[in-house]
């Protein structure tokens, strides 16, 4: 879903047919290595309610992965 508004590419593709999702929010920023700098689940820009909900709206039965990288303690990601 990056780049696009949460559901976007999830609908395109239908969400019953995603089978994973890795969820990542970030400050936007670029660094040397050509990542971004992670932050918690809803500290960043992305959308994470928003996403979660066209997920479970959208009959999601898969896995969900939350990046906890760079985050000194996982449980606040």
């Amino acid at each position: 879903m990056t780049g696009e508004a949460p559901g976007a590419a999830s609908t395109r593709v239908g969400v019953r047919n995603i089978g994973y999702v890795q969820l990542t929010d970030t400050d936007g920023t670029l660094r040397d290595g050509g990542t971004s700098k992670h932050l918690p689940c809803g500290d960043g820009h992305a959308n994470i309610a928003e996403s979660l909900r066209v997920l479970r709206d959208g009959g999601f039965r898969g896995w969900i992965m939350i990046d906890a990288w760079e985050i000194p303690d996982p449980y606040d990601a």
